[in-house]
């Protein structure tokens, strides 16, 4: 068997329900009853005067909220983690209305912490204290999802997948996207809370191929989350010391002993309290796999309400031991946690940041993330001042400065291949320098580029190809028709003329493109045009090529071949 972990996504598509211009609203300025100073990030919500939610909307840094009134609204309950929730009759009438709400600060979080360990399961009365616990919990994740209703933010967000090996989790493979996006959620759990709550946070499929799935701050905060979950107010120490804690676990009843769930602790902290993060491990699994876990980071946003920063799951990738002695008669296989018959193999871990975030009313965040720095040159010393630089398994690139130099800021933690080549080459992906380095947490880490000279470089590509004077080198790429390369294609070139006037009947060269589709064609002329056809398997391209200059690069589209023939993209 094998396992796999599918990656969360966030949510691109933003929505909003557009209030009418001239719509009446409720609003005020929330402080501090002992202080008078403001208080950031509170959530206003307004109701009937059965309870019905009718709108909810959230304040800014200043403690300044507005929230529509719309018919039938007859109360207004401000919110925020660390006080105590004020709930305010409305009076009737149209038109705006304009309150004052001092709130009251409750006990520092560690004093609760202090009070009780006792676990409350669904159903049980209790002391109240971890369920007291919770709501604050909850009033924080409510103020990340409707700061996010109220005012979208576009983020830059980085995006990663991981191959971890099993011992000492070294990265072996990674690969990092970047790209810009209008979110309304910060995390998607890609399921709904009643579907977790249902089937649990694991799908296996046929094959032994398994999606893990990761709950984020609106599963946090719907009711059925702490339905199926204990509860139990933990203190922190080591790196969570002076933080209260929120731990979880899955209740055993019901036939959900066989689901995979998840268990952890919610962890919050500061003066005003602010939640800090979500860490979890998945239960149910073989023993092999207790390593399958992740972990939210939350971070408090300019606009006073906090967001998820940074996030990451790893699960186990296990193979099944071969039976050494099979037998003919069908034994029901153990559940999963009684399972020893598998060997872990590896873990996988996707995850991302967010890099930077904009708010529509101008305010602005970035983190705290490292960068790489270097210098690409020649073995003599010399910068390669124009080179195109850019991070291997990546959509990071830049070019080097006059003197070499480069930087990639907001990097995350990983291993990096910093690759190097002139731009004609670049297109094509053939490298001309690399260096690696490795990032941690927190830290800047420095490479030098080697860069190879272009004779180096052709007589690498080359080998055993003769390059006759008055003739180049062709360096190119094999893709299909949606831009991937094609590993292992076959390039006949042509440029001899036997004398019947259809040019010559046996290719000039023959190569084989590698597993990256790139190919090399040594010796070709610079007076008269190159006859080329690419193949593989049943897809192929057909095409002339006049060489402008003794290096040409090009990419051939292979398509299939009752198909239009692909020409070079140069």
């Amino acid at each position: 068997m094998a396992g796999r972990c599918i990656v969360v996504s966030l949510l691109t598509v933003t929505f909003a329900v557009a209030a009418p211009a001239a719509a009446q609203r409720v609003r005020g300025t929330a402080r501090d009853s002992a202080s008078g100073q403001p208080v950031s990030g509170v959530v206003a919500w307004v109701s009937d005067s059965a309870g019905k939610f009718l709108a909810r909307s959230i304040g800014d840094d200043a403690g300044m909220f507005a929230v529509v009134r719309l018919a039938g609204s007859a109360r207004l309950r401000i919110m925020r983690i660390g006080y105590r929730p004020r709930d305010i009759a409305l009076r009737e009438g149209a038109g705006d209305t304009t309150v004052d709400v001092p709130l009251a600060a409750l006990p520092p979080l560690l004093e609760t912490v202090e009070a009780t360990s006792r676990r409350v399961c669904p159903g049980e009365k209790g002391t109240g204290h971890a369920l007291e616990l919770w709501e604050q919990a909850r009033t924080a994740l409510l103020a990340s999802v409707v700061s996010r209703e109220a005012s979208a933010p576009t983020v830059q967000l980085l995006s990663f997948t991981r191959s971890l090996e099993p011992l000492k989790l070294h990265v072996i493979r990674q690969q990092l996207t970047r790209r810009e996006v209008v979110v309304d959620r910060s995390y998607v759990a890609a399921r709904p809370a009643w579907a977790f709550a249902k089937d649990g946070y694991m799908q296996e499929h046929r094959g032994g191929d398994r999606t893990f799935y990761a709950p984020d701050d609106e599963v946090l905060l719907d009711p059925s989350f702490a339905e199926v979950h204990c509860l139990r107010v933990v203190a922190g120490t080591a790196e969570h010391a002076g933080e209260a804690g929120i731990s979880f676990e899955p209740v055993r009843t019901g036939g959900r002993d066989t689901l995979v769930d998840v268990a952890g602790v919610l962890w919050m902290g500061g003066s005003p309290p602010q939640l800090r993060s979500l860490e979890f491990h998945y239960t149910g699994l073989e023993p092999a796999a207790k390593g399958s876990g992740g972990e939210l980071i939350f971070r408090v946003m300019p606009n006073g309400a906090p967001m998820i920063e940074r996030w990451r799951i790893r699960s186990a990738l296990l193979r099944a031991d071969e039976d050494l002695h099979p037998s003919r008669v069908y034994h029901r296989p153990p559940d999963r946690q009684d399972r020893h018959d598998v060997t872990l193999t590896g873990y996988s871990e996707v995850g991302g940041a967010i890099a930077s975030a904009t708010w529509p009313d101008g305010k602005n965040w970035e983190a705290s993330l490292s960068r790489i720095s270097g210098r690409v040159a020649l073995a003599n010393g010399q910068p390669a001042s124009a080179a195109r630089v850019w991070l291997e398994d990546t959509s990071d690139s830049t070019t080097a400065a006059a003197d070499g130099s480069f930087t990639f800021p907001l990097v995350m933690p990983g291993r990096y291949f910093v690759l190097a080549a002139d731009t004609t080459l670049a297109k094509i992906g053939l490298i001309r320098g690399w260096g690696g380095t490795i990032v941690n947490p927190g830290d800047n880490a420095s490479v030098d580029v080697y860069y190879f000279g272009m004779s180096e470089l052709i007589k690498g590509q080359c080998k055993d190809q003769s390059i006759p004077e008055g003739t180049g080198v062709m360096f190119g790429r094999l893709k299909d028709e949606g831009g991937s390369p094609l590993s292992e294609g076959r390039i006949a070139a042509t440029w001899s003329d036997d004398g019947s006037g259809n040019g010559g009947s046996k290719p000039d060269r023959v190569e084989n493109a590698d597993e990256e589709g790139r190919f090399a064609i040594c010796g070709a002329p610079l007076d008269r045009p190159v006859r080329l056809r690419a193949k593989r398997d049943d897809v192929q391209a057909d095409a002339n090529v006049k060489m402008k200059s003794d290096l040409t690069a090009l990419v051939l589209v292979l398509r299939p071949q009752n198909a239009p023939a692909g020409l070079p993209r140069r």
